[in-house]
């Protein structure tokens, strides 16, 4: 099994409870990815619930599921536990590609797994022939289909799952970049010459959201009901000092229990010495995008674009990495109580699809106020050192209110403040407007976090 951890790596999770079946899986894995064991990684799940513990702690680009399989060890083999489990992934790791992979078929299951777009359905080969066109793939070719999948088509299947379900502002984005990198019905990421310049700069607005967001959420989890770190903001907008707080944030927040499932997306760092947390966004990411915008603004050549977009690859990965956390974890507004259940909640899930907002239930403590929450806050379902997951209000770091004119929400991250006047920044198009009707609250709340 490989285990080293390279700049921009591609994971791959394996879910799979035969052993002679795995066996030869991972030998076809060894024999076509093996060599370069820095850019590809693949770890096992013999059952559901290793699975379900493997992604909790890790980010996974590709998952390939049995159809087939027990629960936990021991336990009774049923097609119901893989088709549970891709659809519970479906909804938990929106960033992976999914497939299933088995070798007894059953048309409809696997018609449904494809329409609905849960995963893709592939069978095993009983002949050793790969057959694409009817997804009939044999141990070798299931690995070399996976290696094609990850460097040619993962990047553009990753951003149109991010026009969907990533926060409104943010999807539109990555929508647009989708689009710029299909030629036609091929889905392969190629970015033709006319649109290279837009797309570049449309990486560049990405980062920035990412990392302004980012910041907010950090810094909404440093104050005194989660983790009270005592860190105050620097008053300035610029990405380089928005960088500068997230380190000095990051592992104050890992110390106290609370960096959760972010930490598997943007780097966990040493969990001793909680030395590089956030690392991976930070390094990989952010960095690069920073040293982009200054060629772009500087010294750039038509000449040059196809070769930065080649360059640009890996730290998008890292970026589209980090993004897949508020996938996975969408950001909350209009959150309520459900009746008589007060650890039982109600919300609408802010995502840049067609339909903007999602109505949803769940299962959360919540250390807020719920005789009255305003209608501009904006909450996160989060993982804290406790066992249960509890809802975290990123007001008034991030708020959201309504266009009056497309009726559609768009979202607010605080930016600084001058003059006594907060500015606030629009995830729509990135631009600062001064915060009119900012309630006494909020601005108490800024003033503390800003020290």
């Amino acid at each position: 099994m490989n285990t080293t951890k390279p700049v921009c790596q591609f994971r791959i999770l394996v879910v799979e409870d035969q052993e002679k079946w795995y066996e030869s899986m991972e030998e076809s894995l060894e024999d076509i990815l093996g060599g370069e064991p820095t850019r590809y990684h693949w770890d096992l799940a013999f059952h559901a619930t290793a699975a379900k513990e493997k992604v909790a702690t890790e980010h996974y680009h590709f998952i390939s599921i049995d159809q087939n399989l027990p629960e936990r060890p021991g336990e009774l083999v049923m097609s119901k536990i893989g088709r549970s489990l891709w659809e519970q992934f479906s909804k938990t790791q929106r960033f992976s590609f999914r497939i299933v992979y088995t070798a007894y078929g059953e048309p409809a299951l696997g018609a449904n797994a494809i329409r609905t777009g849960k995963a893709e359905y592939w069978e095993k080969s009983m002949t050793g022939r790969t057959r694409p066109e009817r997804a009939i793939y044999s141990a070798d070719g299931w690995a070399e289909r996976i290696r094609e999948i990850l460097d040619r088509e993962y990047m553009g299947y990753a951003l149109r799952q991010g026009g969907e379900f990533l926060p409104p502002g943010i999807a539109r984005v990555t929508r647009r970049m989708a689009g710029s990198c299909r030629v036609e019905d091929s889905p392969d990421f190629q970015v033709p010459p006319e649109k290279e310049l837009g797309y570049l700069k449309d990486c560049l607005v990405l980062w920035e959201s990412a990392l302004h967001l980012a910041w907010a959420q950090a810094m909404a989890l440093t104050q005194k009901q989660y983790a009270d770190t005592g860190v105050v903001a620097t008053n300035s907008e610029t990405p380089t000092d928005r960088e500068i707080d997230l380190g000095r944030l990051l592992p104050e927040i890992a110390k106290q229990g609370w960096l959760g499932a972010w930490g598997k997306t943007i780097g966990a760092g040493d969990p001793e010495t909680f030395e590089g947390v956030g690392g991976r966004f930070l390094e990989q990411t952010s960095s690069p995008f920073r040293q982009l915008r200054d060629r772009l603004s500087n010294t750039f050549t038509l000449d040059s674009l196809q070769e930065e977009v080649q360059s640009s690859r890996d730290p998008l990965l890292t970026l589209l990495d980090a993004l897949a956390f508020w996938a996975d974890n969408p950001l909350l507004t209009h959150v309520r109580p459900v009746k008589k259940e007060q650890a039982r909640w109600a919300a609408e899930a802010l995502r840049g699809g067609e339909q903007p907002v999602e109505q949803m239930e769940f299962d959360a403590s919540a250390p807020i106020e719920t005789v009255h929450i305003p209608e501009n806050n904006v909450f996160i379902r989060w993982q804290g050192p406790g066992k249960e997951p509890t809802l975290v209000n990123l007001s008034p770091f991030v708020t959201v209110e309504t266009d009056e004119n497309t009726r559609r929400p768009v979202l607010w991250i605080i930016s600084h403040h001058r003059d006594g006047i907060w500015y606030r920044r629009s995830l729509r198009d990135g631009t600062v407007h001064p915060w009119k009707g900012i309630a006494e609250k909020e601005r108490k709340s800024l003033e503390a976090a800003w020290g």
